[in-house]
Formats: structure tokens, C-alpha cells, sequence
């Protein structure tokens, strides 16, 4: 079974056409509770259960016409080294997204 887990996000956005922020903590319990066959799965889950975690992201952006947006985030602000459970690959760390959006 997954974990117990959760995401809580806080935005400020003044209204139209001005700067937004955002503030995201993401986090999940560790699972050791393992089937036999989990605990034989040592590819995709470690041999004593996937640790738990806590992520933290900021993003920001602005809408500069109404046509046009742009945003920016850094992710994983502490550079943590975690994998959601069962997935067999660890996350990014520490990362930074840059997008502008053109809509007609």
C-alpha cells in the first residue's frame, strides 16, 4: 500500500495581470509495512522500506497580457534525495522550471 501522504499549498494572487506566489510542502510517511514480495522487489523498493519525505517548492509568475503569461519554480527546494513508493526510480532534486504561456 502507498503511504499516507499530503500536499498543502498556499497562493497569493492579487488579482489580474499582477505577480503570483506560490508555496508548496509535499510529503509522505515512510513504508516499511512490506509484502513478501515487496521485500523481495529490491529493484524497485529498498531492503528496509521506501523513507519518507518532505519537499518544499516555490513558484511565482505574472500574467502580462491576456495573451500572454510567464512563470518560474524551484523545486525540491532542499535537494532531498526521496522516491515515491514502489515507483523504482528516485525524484529530481533540487530543480528549476522556467515557462511562458501564448495562448490565442
Amino acid at each position: 500500500l502507498m503511504p499516507p501522504s499530503a500536499n498543502l499549498s498556499v497562493k497569493w494572487e492579487p488579482g489580474q495581470r499582477k505577480p503570483w506566489l506560490e508555496m508548496t510542502v509535499f510529503g509522505a510517511n515512510k513504508q516499511d509495512d512490506l509484502s513478501s514480495g515487496d521485500k523481495r522487489d529490491t529493484q524497485r523498493i529498498p531492503p528496509l522500506g521506501t523513507p519518507g519525505y518532505v519537499i518544499g517548492t516555490i513558484r511565482c509568475g505574472v500574467q502580462v497580457t491576456q495573451n500572454l503569461a510567464f512563470s518560474a519554480a524551484l523545486e525540491n527546494i532542499a535537494d532531498r534525495a526521496y522516491r515515491i513508493h514502489g515507483s523504482g526510480q528516485n525524484e529530481a532534486g533540487r530543480n528549476a522550471v522556467f515557462a511562458s504561456k501564448v495562448s490565442f
